[in-house]
Parts: C-alpha cells; structure tokens; sequence
C-alpha cells in the first residue's frame, strides 16, 4: 500500500489545499476540523507531517478548481515522482525530472 499525505489527513479530519499567492508563491493551508479538540501535540504532528511532505502534497494539490487533489498513484502513474529506498530501507518517493518540470 502506497502512502498518500493527503488522504491520510483527510482521514485524521484535516483539509488540506492551496492558498492564495501573497508573495508570488502558493502556499498550503492546513484547515482543522471544528467539530473536535485538537491537542497542542496533534497540531504539531500534522504541521510536521506536512512539512516533510511539502513538495508531494503541492503536486497533489495542483489541479483544477473545484477537482480533488491527485492521487500519489496517480503521480506515480504519470511518471512525476517515483519509489526509491535510503540508506535503512524505507521507502520514499522522490520527484522525477519530469515531475520538476511540470512543478514549474
């Protein structure tokens, strides 16, 4: 099973998308389910998370509007991000050139 940043949020009750360009540069905004309590620690935990999969969730989150974010299967199917393994064997994904250029 593929790990997906962005669904995996969406499961833990955060919304995830693509805020307007201040500074020329999009940013992603991270949006909490109101109907519940969420421990200083659990905030730190998604921002976290967020955090080291910037650069994947951007590419999810690049669509049309009004269309759901793109699927990690999806990326992977179009060639923009592939699977490698570091040093202790733990999977990743890693941005292809192609997947650099369309980012552009």
């Amino acid at each position: 099973m593929l790990y997906d940043p962005v669904k995996y949020l969406r499961e833990q009750g955060v919304t995830l998308r693509l805020g307007l360009p201040q500074d020329g540069k999009q940013k992603i905004e991270v949006c909490f389910n109101k109907g519940r309590y969420w421990e200083a620690k659990e905030v730190q935990k998604i921002y976290k998370r967020v955090e080291q999969s910037y650069h994947l969730i951007m590419m999810q989150l690049k669509v049309d509007k009004g269309m759901p974010p793109r699927t990690v299967e999806s990326l992977l199917a179009k060639g923009l991000i592939r699977i490698a393994y570091d040093e202790q064997g733990r999977r990743r994904y890693v941005i292809t050139e192609r997947g650099k250029r369309w980012m552009n």
